[in-house]
């Protein structure tokens, strides 16, 4: 599983839309256990810019969850159709973002539910 999550500093996730960070760290994750770990520039950090949110998917397309504290409806009703999960993180730390998948213990964390258009729970849009 490939991580894409938010960040202004490399290092802690904002209280922003996930379009507006001015990077998004890629974290591969295999076994539970981080491999690799990059940071990508956004390419257009700027606020309601046309075409913003399918240049960021673009970006991120090698990517299957990305991961942020808030997201614009543009950017998650393009996520749904790419098959991109968005999730929602409790914590503004990425370390504890990366810990928290590596171990399964997602409490707190909410996912993109898109027959539902809203963020629940993320063990309730799992599959069963």
């Amino acid at each position: 599983m490939r991580l894409a999550i938010a960040t202004n500093d490399k290092q802690t996730i904002p209280k922003s839309h996930f379009g507006e960070s001015r990077y998004f760290c890629v974290v591969d994750l295999q076994n539970g256990a981080p491999l690799t770990d990059e940071c990508r520039e956004n390419p257009i950090p700027e606020f309601h810019t046309p075409g913003k949110s399918l240049a960021i998917l673009d970006l991120l397309s090698d990517c299957d969850v990305l991961v942020g504290r808030e997201f614009g409806h543009r950017l998650f009703s393009h996520a749904g159709r790419v098959n991109q999960q968005a999730v929602l993180t409790p914590t503004s730390v990425i370390a504890e973002v990366v810990q928290a998948f590596s171990h399964g213990e997602m409490r707190g964390f909410r996912r993109l539910d898109p027959e539902r258009r809203k963020f629940v729970p993320l063990e309730q849009a799992l599959p069963a």
